[in-house]
């Protein structure tokens, strides 16, 4: 079972813009295996791995999650801002008016 490899997807945003990435890595490969390959082939840079978060499918996991053949890691960077404080903001201009 050791030379067998799955075929998984790393996704992350840069400059605005969505990149994938696809990986043929081997069996018992992590979130953090396939993150930090992506980021050593790929062209378009990786957020900060030390402030992320990571997801399978949109549910958060672990960087030491097992993959899975066909999974898709997606990283999930930081919020600019508190979307709290956003919505806040903006109930508060719109009573002024």
């Amino acid at each position: 079972m050791a030379s067998e490899r799955i075929r998984i997807e790393v996704a992350w945003t840069s400059g605005g813009a969505a990149q994938v990435v696809e990986c043929d890595l081997p069996y018992g490969a992590t979130v953090r295996s396939a993150v930090d390959w992506a980021s050593h082939v790929s062209q378009q840079p990786l957020p900060d791995l030390s402030s992320v978060r990571f997801g399978i499918f949109g549910v958060e996991c672990a960087p030491d999650t097992l993959l899975r053949v066909g999974d898709r890691v997606e990283v999930y960077r930081p919020l600019l801002d508190d979307p709290k404080a956003l919505r806040r903001a903006r109930v508060a201009r719109q009573r002024k008016r």
